[in-house]
């Protein structure tokens, strides 16, 4: 909804964008295959041209089913959250369920022997009974209050938990509701129909407002349930205390699997917000989210235990200065130069172009988000969510590169090898002759991106700004794409 405009900015305009739109507008739905984020996406359109969104990821192989040969089918507005998500539907389709069990492991395999781990809760085991039983009913008249009843027994389950099966089953029960509620039935069950579908909305919507916590709520009052549980007689702690004498290392291997997270940001079991943000992002199973909420009890009452293991290992030397972490915080580079909102825009639009690059180059994981990647640039200290997917000294010498560079400003106690231990999680090393031609040269289109000073095609005969910078973008784009060559000064 706007480059180079910040995050409460884009929201606010696609708030207003949302509360325009009417129930209704005919839509296109397009697959991206060539999307550098998600080669699954598939992406909205008004007017023919204009791009509005994106279908959610977890809905991309219900609705990859219904497009035509040409990756395409038309659809139409049929609602909204009141937040920044509208609802569409496609007319005549046929009713397609992908379930979501059974899907790939997000997380690695958790270290935790058979026989330790936290039992579901009644209400969730009530869940995936009623769930798919109201997703799967046909809709009609003579099946409308069998679906009120069914639905009034789902909505107190319909926050339970930040699962994927859970986000797959209020979206599809939504959508039930949807279709019931244009039926012609009587007012009461009309009323009460739309009554649920509302309450729904509100509740998927939840889920998208990250800045109101809902999942960091819903990941606590979990972790305190299952607290509860833990400490029964035959609860997880109990569990472990009879395999300890036997594997007495497995608090060890738990900080271990946090360590050894694919995404930097669920490697602290400590930061509750962060992690059910990113757990709800990426869409773990049931049985991973239990695995999570298991290794965090663990850790919290057992955590002491590590330190019989950390002091048997050989001493480090001291940290240089450079490497302490400011505040706690890895550092970030300082490019952008704020107070200038046509350059900032400028710059925003640089590092866009540097983040489908390094997608497109596979140095960074598909699943990093463009706001993190963005945060990198500004030079606050923070830890920003870039899963770094090349080897070290890739990222090593670039790093190096960079801070050697005019247009970023150099942060004490900022270097290359502090950047990629604190900010990647990964082992520097600069040595030069380990770096193919090939990256060599995407080292030096990278800073040929992000440098200020290039990219200057201004016409002698042309006194509009914006069309100067048109035509830089689309120079850049051909350049970018091959079809162009720049060579110095032009």
């Amino acid at each position: 909804m706007g480059d180079g405009l910040t995050i409460d900015e884009r929201t606010r305009k696609a708030e207003a964008f949302i509360k325009w739109l009417k129930v209704g507008t005919p839509l296109i739905l397009a697959a991206e295959p060539d999307n550098p984020q998600d080669n699954e996406a598939i992406a909205v359109y008004m007017d023919y041209t204009r791009r509005v969104g994106y279908i959610k990821h977890e809905c991309c192989a219900e609705v990859k089913l219904l497009l035509d040969g040409d990756g395409q089918c038309d659809a139409t507005v049929s609602g909204n959250d009141g937040h920044v998500t509208f609802y569409v539907e496609i007319p005549d389709a046929p009713e397609v369920n992908v379930s979501p069990i059974g899907a790939n492991r997000k997380l690695p395999e958790c270290p935790l022997p058979q026989g330790i781990g936290l039992a579901f809760s009644n209400e969730e085991r009530a869940l995936q009974v009623v769930a798919p039983r109201l997703v799967n009913l046909a809709v009609s008249a003579d099946t409308a209050v069998t679906l009120l009843e069914m639905t009034e027994r789902y909505m107190p389950l319909s926050r339970l938990s930040l699962c994927c099966e859970d986000d797959f089953w209020r979206d599809r029960v939504l959508k039930q509701l949807r279709k019931a509620c244009r039926l012609k039935l009587p007012q009461p069950e009309k009323e009460q129909l739309e009554q649920l579908r509302d309450k729904l909305h509100e509740t998927v919507g939840d889920f998208h407002r990250s800045h109101e916590h809902w999942q960091q709520r819903l990941f606590d009052h979990q972790i305190d349930l299952l607290h509860r549980q833990a400490e029964g007689e035959e609860g997880l702690f109990a569990k472990y205390e009879k395999y300890r004498e036997n594997q007495p290392d497995i608090i060890e291997s738990l900080a271990h699997w946090f360590d050894e997270m694919p995404h930097m940001d669920l490697r602290n079991y400590k930061e509750h917000g962060v992690l059910a943000r990113r757990l709800n992002y990426i869409g773990v199973s049931r049985r991973e989210l239990y695995e999570v909420y298991a290794a965090i009890q663990l850790l919290d009452k057992y955590g002491a235990e590590r330190t019989n293991h950390v002091n048997i290992k050989p001493k480090t030397k001291p940290k240089a200065k450079g490497d302490r972490k400011p505040g706690g915080k890895s550092m970030t580079l300082k490019y952008y130069k704020h107070g200038n909102n046509g350059v900032l825009m400028r710059q925003r639009k640089r590092v866009r172009q540097v983040f489908i690059m390094w997608n497109r180059w596979g140095w960074i994981d598909a699943q990093t988000a463009i706001d993190d990647f963005d945060a990198f640039f500004e030079g606050e200290p923070r830890h920003c969510n870039i899963t770094w997917k090349a080897n070290g000294t890739v990222l090593t010498i670039l790093l190096q590169e960079l801070l050697k560079q005019p247009f970023i400003e150099k942060p004490t106690g900022c270097t290359a090898k502090s950047l990629v231990k604190q900010q990647f999680g990964k082992t520097a090393n600069s040595d030069r002759s380990r770096l193919d031609p090939t990256s060599e040269e995407r080292i030096k289109l990278t800073l040929f991106v992000l440098d200020p000073k290039n990219h200057d095609l201004i016409f002698q005969d042309s006194d509009d700004l914006s069309e100067i910078q048109d035509v830089q973008d689309a120079a850049l784009m051909e350049i970018f794409a091959g079809h162009l060559r720049s060579t110095k000064g032009i």
